[in-house]
């Protein structure tokens, strides 16, 4: 159980790993004095595989083309450090899974595609109510792909760059 910060020192949140609920997908409970609330996140619009780390931080796709993907990631209280800036995990996993979403627009029916090297700056506490990351894949070549992302904050400020590598291979059978 931890504090919550900016609330009354009595209420705190118990977060776990997430399961389904009847309201979407429980990731903690809120306790206030007498009473507890579990804190749900409703699937997105265009989530991604079920049960997956990114649809429990409730990370969707937005658009993408070829070699490219834009993903937005709502900011939630269990996203905070205790300087209530977006941890840089959670940011690391904005700007991969944009990278993933590029990277599978540009593999060949039977090829998988696995993270193999990834660089992110944080170049500004990440706070708001959303956050935004734009890939692009800069170089595909038989077994690798590069990309960049960009990930902004909800009033468009870069708050990390980042640079990534994945390796390209073929889908096992059966």
């Amino acid at each position: 159980m931890v504090g919550v910060r900016g609330y009354s020192p009595d209420i705190t949140l118990t977060p776990f790993l997430a399961r389904k609920g009847a309201r979407g997908v429980v990731v903690g409970v809120f306790h206030h004095p007498g009473r507890s609330k579990e804190l749900t996140q409703q699937p997105s619009p265009r989530p991604f595989s079920p049960g997956t780390f990114a649809e429990v931080l409730g990370i969707e796709q937005v658009e993408t083309g070829d070699g490219w993907a834009r993903v937005r990631m709502p900011i939630r209280a269990y996203h905070l450090q205790s300087n209530n800036a977006v941890h840089g995990g959670v940011i690391m996993t904005l700007a991969d899974s944009a990278f993933w979403r590029a990277v599978t627009t540009l593999l060949a029916v039977g090829q998988i595609a696995a993270t193999s090297e990834l660089k992110v700056n944080f170049l500004r506490p990440a706070r708001g109510d959303f956050l935004v990351a734009v890939s692009r894949v800069i170089h595909k070549g038989s077994r690798l792909m590069v990309g960049e992302a960009d990930v902004t904050d909800g009033e468009g400020n870069l708050v990390a760059k980042a640079l990534g590598t994945y390796v390209i291979l073929e889908a096992r059978r059966g």
